[in-house]
C-alpha cells in the first residue's frame, strides 16, 4: 500500500481449451465454428487456446490403417497438451472429430477440474456402425460406446445439431441436451465472375444443379447420377456439377463415366466469395445424406443453402427432423435415395431464371447469415457463462 491507497485487485482471467481435429485458420466448417466460439469467449474476457491441427482438411484421405495410426497419435498429443497446459483451463469445449475425441476431452476436464461442453458434430460410434466401418456386435464398437457414454455423462452440457440427434442422447440417459445447428460462414467479399471450367468440361454458360463441398461416405451420390442420366435422356440442358473434394469423389466420377454422362462437371473447392455467386446462379442446390445416418450428423452446407432462395434438392430421409424443417420451404424437392425420377421431375419443372447474384440478393443473404450467426453465438454466450 502506498499513500494509504489500497492495491488494485489482480483480475482473474478464465481460460478455455477449444478442441477439434482442425482448428483456425484451417478452412474446414468445424474449424470455422470453433473460431467463432473462440472470438466470442475472448470478447467475454476469456483466454482461449486451440488444440488441434491448423491445416489439412482438404488433403486427400490416407489409407484407413495410416489414418488410424495418425488419429491415435493425435489423441495422445491432445491429451498431453491438455493435461500439462498452463494456466489450468476452467472450460473445455470439444467437438467430435476424430472419433473418440470426447473421451480425451473428458480426461482433460476431469484431471484439470474444468467444465466440459460437447458440441457433437458426428455421433460416434453410431455413424461408424451405420456406414459399415464398425460392426454393431464387434468388440471395438462395444468398448468405444461404453467409453463415450461415460464421457458424455461428465459433460455439463451436450449440444446436438438437430432434434433427432438430441433424442438419441436423451435415449442414452443424458439430461442437459440442447440443440444448435451449425450456422453459415460469413462472406466478406463476393465475386460475381463465374469460374473458368477445365478445357474438357462443358461450357460454364449452361444451367447447372450444384453439389458443393465434401463428398463423403455419409453422402448419397448414386441418386444424383441416375437423375442426371434421366435428364440427359430427356435432352434437358442441365449440368450436374460436383464441386469440392471427399473420399467418394473418385468413385462417383468413375460411375459417372460408366453411365456415359456428358453433362457432369467436376470442380475444385470454390473461394468463399465466389461460392455466394454460384449458389445464387444455380438452378438448384443439392444436399444429400444416407438415411441410416439420420440423427448422427448434419450436412454443414445446408445451413448456408437455407439462406438463399435457390431451389433445393434434399436426398435422404423424408421423415426426420431435417426433412420436416424443409417441408414448408418453397421450391424444395424431398426425395428418398433410389428415387431419381422424383429428382429429375422436380428439376425439369423448374423455370430457368438463372442470373448472377444481384446486389439486393447478396444483401438479403448476408443479413440472414449475420442474424443466424449472431443468434447462435448468443445462445452459446449463455452456455459458457459460469453457472451460478
Amino acid at each position: 500500500m502506498r499513500n494509504g491507497t489500497a492495491p488494485r485487485p489482480i483480475p482473474i482471467v478464465k481460460t478455455a481449451l477449444l478442441i477439434n481435429k482442425f482448428v483456425p485458420p484451417d478452412p474446414s466448417p468445424t474449424a470455422r465454428l470453433l473460431g467463432d466460439l473462440g472470438e466470442l469467449l475472448e470478447q467475454e474476457g476469456w483466454e482461449v487456446r486451440y488444440l488441434g491441427l491448423e491445416s489439412g482438411y482438404r488433403a486427400q484421405t490416407s489409407h484407413l490403417f495410416v489414418r488410424l495410426l495418425r488419429e491415435v497419435g493425435f489423441h495422445l498429443g491432445i491429451l498431453c497438451q491438455g493435461l500439462f497446459s498452463k494456466p489450468r483451463p476452467d472450460l473445455v469445449i470439444a467437438f467430435s472429430s476424430p472419433p473418440g475425441l470426447l473421451i480425451t476431452a473428458a480426461w482433460i476436464a476431469r484431471c484439470r477440474g474444468a467444465r466440459l461442453i460437447h458440441w457433437c458434430m458426428d455421433l460416434y460410434p453410431d455413424v461408424a456402425v451405420a456406414l459399415g466401418v464398425l460392426s454393431e456386435n464387434g468388440l471395438p464398437n462395444r468398448i468405444l460406446r461404453r467409453l463415450l457414454s461415460s464421457a458424455s455423462r461428465n459433460c455439463e452440457r451436450i449440444v446436438a445439431l438437430d432434434e433427432d440427434m438430441a433424442d438419441r442422447f436423451r435415449q442414452m440417459g443424458m439430461q442437459s441436451v440442447s440443440v444448435q445447428p451449425p450456422w453459415p460462414p460469413t462472406f466478406d467479399e463476393v465475386k460475381t465472375s463465374a469460374p473458368s471450367p477445365d478445357p474438357d468440361t462443358p461450357s460454364a454458360a449452361a444451367p447447372e444443379w450444384l453439389y458443393s463441398g465434401n463428398l463423403g461416405r455419409a453422402h448419397e451420390w448414386g441418386t444424383l447420377l441416375e437423375a442426371q442420366r434421366l435428364l440427359e435422356e430427356q435432352k434437358c440442358p442441365l449440368r450436374l456439377v460436383f464441386q469440392g473434394g471427399g473420399n467418394q469423389r473418385t468413385l462417383a466420377r468413375a460411375e459417372a463415366e460408366r453411365l456415359g454422362l456428358r453433362q457432369c462437371e467436376w470442380r475444385e473447392f470454390a473461394e468463399p466469395g465466389q461460392l455466394v455467386d454460384q449458389l445464387h446462379r444455380a438452378e438448384a442446390l443439392v444436399v444429400s445424406q444416407r438415411p441410416e445416418t439420420e440423427g448422427m450428423l448434419f450436412p454443414s452446407k445446408l445451413s448456408t443453402y437455407l439462406m438463399t432462395d435457390t431451389p433445393l434438392v434434399w436426398i435422404g430421409s423424408t421423415r426426420g427432423a431435417i426433412a420436416e424443417h424443409l417441408r414448408n420451404r418453397p421450391f424444395t424437392c424431398l426425395a428418398e435415395p433410389d428415387d431419381p425420377d422424383a429428382v429429375a421431375g422436380f428439376l425439369t419443372g423448374l423455370s430457368s431464371t438463372r442470373t448472377h447474384a444481384t446486389k439486393d440478393a447478396i444483401e438479403a443473404f448476408s443479413d440472414k447469415v449475420r442474424h443466424t450467426r449472431e443468434a447462435g453465438l448468443e445462445q452459446w454466450r449463455k452456455w459458457v457463462s459460469p453457472p451460478e
